[in-house]
């Protein structure tokens, strides 16, 4: 397990990888976004946090980009996914979604507001 998976990462009885602080509910949302409420939330929650897909999105017009490696998760200033000395990092996936702060917004607070949400 990678160093920012730890305290992150579950495995389901069947070995499938979970978010073990915002797991899926399938009984509640279905499986039309892996037991998520809606496309953001799968997509920062599991394809981000637990997967390591860095992601693209946009908030009131302008664009975001952040990466996800075995080292570290941080916003990058482009589509390139590199880190720059503008760069925010954080321990894991979930610290990045609960402290980044947007527009004087926490991502986790807006994160249902976000526009283009995409991972890469």
């Amino acid at each position: 397990m990678e160093p920012s998976s730890i305290g992150v990462v579950g495995k389901d009885l069947l070995g499938y990888p979970y978010n073990i602080k915002y797991p899926p509910t399938p009984e509640k949302f279905g499986n039309t976004y892996h037991g998520y409420q809606n496309w953001n939330r799968e997509v920062f929650f599991y394809e981000f946090a637990v997967q390591g897909y860095d992601v693209t999105f946009a908030y009131k017009g302008t664009k975001y980009f952040l990466m996800a490696d075995a080292e570290h998760y941080c916003t990058c200033d482009d589509m390139c996914f590199t880190p720059s000395e503008n760069s925010i990092y954080f321990a894991n996936g979930n610290d990045l979604i609960e402290q980044l702060e947007i527009d004087g917004h926490k991502l986790i607070d807006i994160i249902d507001d976000l526009e283009d949400v995409e991972m890469w």
